[in-house]
């Protein structure tokens, strides 16, 4: 439903909470914003643990 942007278990979180009929607008939007919020709070997460795995200059080039 989601496409290739989400994992089968976030389209299925997305499509329980999103598709809640009974949910305003404003409750929509709001579960949306958490939602992608977390997934960039993920990222900052995962390029962290990248960064310690590797060595980076500022440009974004390995370091060996």
């Amino acid at each position: 439903t989601f496409g290739g942007s989400f994992s089968v278990q976030e389209g299925e979180s997305l499509k329980a909470t999103l598709g809640d009929a009974s949910a305003s607008p404003a409750e929509k939007l709001a579960t949306l914003d958490a939602f992608i919020n977390q997934k960039e709070r993920d990222i900052q997460s995962k390029q962290r643990q990248v960064n310690q795995t590797f060595n980076f200059d500022a440009q974004g080039n390995l370091i060996q």
